[in-house]
């Protein structure tokens, strides 16, 4: 059994990591700003250790909003049927947890403007 801090952070980071891992590179950098500002972040790579459904799952929890870093592929993860993927189940499960007035989406890909 994992043990998983239930610190409560303010801005719980979601995003695809992209095949080449360039968007979770900008999600990182974005990450760096966050907590140069003083703004305590649930980043993946910082945080992500144990059980990751679980984490991921107390993580949102006990954050006060979940930034959506969106692009076409994280759309087409989180709108697919694949409940193994870790995208579509953060994004249901914030859905459901936080509702999506706590959600706060930025636009990375520009073809998701619309």
């Amino acid at each position: 059994m994992s043990t998983v801090s239930l610190d409560r952070t303010m801005a719980f980071l979601t995003h695809n990591w992209g095949e080449d891992q360039s968007n979770h590179l900008l999600v990182g950098l974005v990450n760096n700003i966050l907590k140069s500002l003083g703004i305590d972040t649930w980043f993946d790579e910082d945080r992500m250790t144990g059980e990751v459904r679980d984490i991921m799952a107390r993580a949102i929890e006990n954050t006060r909003c979940v930034v959506v870093f969106i692009t076409a592929e994280y759309r087409r993860k989180v709108n697919g049927t694949d409940d193994r993927d870790n995208c579509r189940y953060e994004f249901k499960y914030a859905v459901r947890e936080l509702g999506p007035q706590k959600m706060i989406p930025v636009v990375v890909d520009k073809t998701m403007r619309n």
